[in-house]
């Protein structure tokens, strides 16, 4: 009993990937993600991936300011380091490699390096499902 109320008070960690955090900027549940959940963002996602979403596509594009909420503490940035980035060509062919972007790339380095303890990856890509699968996370 007691380990189960100690998983169910502490604040599950996500690293997401671009698409979740623009997905959850959409459908206005941002926020709460961020306030249940401790929230990973890899540095490329913050820097160059997510920037706007669209609640209804062509109409108006609403701004994501993840740097904001990175100063505040709400959230977290994360960078891989070269080598993380390294190990990653030891785990995977090359198909698999430039079937990834970026944000995903650096987000399995992250995860696979182990130094945030436990996380959970959270992607829609299937490129990037099926490499977390071959990590064996």
């Amino acid at each position: 009993m007691a380990l189960m109320i100690e998983i169910y008070t502490q604040r599950l960690r996500f690293v997401l990937d671009a698409v979740v955090v623009i997905k959850a900027h959409e459908l206005g549940i941002w926020e709460l993600l961020v306030e249940r959940a401790q929230i990973i963002v890899p540095a490329i996602v913050v820097q160059d991936e997510a920037f706007y979403f669209d609640i209804e596509p062509g109409e108006k594009r609403y701004a994501i300011n993840l740097k904001d909420l990175i100063d505040s503490g709400k959230i977290m940035e994360e960078a891989a380091s070269l080598a993380e980035l390294k190990n990653l060509d030891n785990i995977f062919d090359s198909i698999t490699i430039e079937g990834l972007d970026p944000g995903e790339t650096e987000a399995l380095a992250i995860v696979k390096s182990g130094r945030l303890g436990e996380v959970f990856f959270c992607t829609s890509d299937k490129a990037a499902i099926g490499a977390l699968a071959l990590m064996g996370c």
